[in-house]
């Protein structure tokens, strides 16, 4: 969450609405973990790992989202990418990354991204630190692209970022703490749309089943990332996925 002085009511709108933000989460998952990465180094110092078996897990994070911050405030993916980064024993945030599950980061800034380097250095930085781009989504809440408004500038950077892994962009010019908004930005928390196969398969070969019944159409194969992406009724928590193929061979 960007910390400059312009952020304060969007702060304030953030902490009162995490309760109906976490209501909507809960709908679909009670096994989430939650950190609030503000400042340079990206550790999690004003809140800790909040998890819903924690009573106070909801003052924690109303006071983590106004708290930190430093030189790279405003430059949202630098601070995402040193939060992912520090995830490994004995760092700040040891514990919070987990293997299967998928990691959804939400920017708040009424900014451009400032970061020195391109948006796609660091989402590219988190995906190979989490493993897999089926399991990374970026999200964000700024100012409208490309225009941006009265408030906010245009989200550049941002923008691109929750465009490529197919996240949420809302407008943080708008009623952005809707109850509509939030259960999309908790529906994107858990759902999955892309799913990384462990082999290059023969496109022609791909069967793709949900809950046993084979989908014949709204996924298609993405060969930059190796994944099948679903485009249409995308798997919920608790479906079983099932995708088959024919490998492609090796010849001498």
């Amino acid at each position: 969450v960007d910390q400059s002085c312009s952020m304060d009511d969007d702060q304030a709108r953030l902490a009162s609405n995490f309760s109906t933000f976490i209501s909507e989460l809960n709908t679909y998952s009670t096994d989430w973990q939650i950190i609030v990465a503000n400042n340079d180094n990206g550790c999690n110092s004003h809140g800790g790992v909040l998890r819903p078996e924690a009573t106070n897990y909801v003052t924690r994070f109303q006071s983590a989202v106004s708290a930190g911050g430093g030189w790279w405030t405003e430059a949202g993916l630098t601070v995402t990418s040193e939060a992912v980064e520090m995830t490994d024993p004995g760092e700040c945030n040891y514990g919070f990354l987990r293997p299967e599950a998928m990691l959804h980061i939400i920017m708040v800034s009424d900014e451009p991204e400032q970061s020195t380097s391109t948006w796609n250095w660091y989402v590219d930085k988190v995906i190979a630190k989490k493993g897999s781009s089926a399991n990374v989504k970026f999200s964000a809440i700024a100012g409208d692209y490309p225009g941006g408004c009265a408030t906010a500038e245009a989200g550049s950077g941002y923008y691109q970022a929750v465009s490529a892994t197919e996240g949420v962009f809302l407008s943080i010019c708008s009623e952005w703490a809707s109850p509509t908004n939030l259960a999309m930005l908790a529906a994107a928390s858990i759902q999955q749309a892309a799913f990384e196969l462990s082999a290059t398969p023969a496109p022609s070969t791909i069967h793709v089943y949900v809950n046993g019944t084979e989908r014949l159409d709204n996924w298609h194969y993405d060969a930059s990332d190796n994944t099948v992406v679903f485009d249409d009724g995308i798997p919920s928590e608790g479906d079983n996925v099932r995708i088959e193929y024919g490998g492609l061979a090796d010849c001498d």
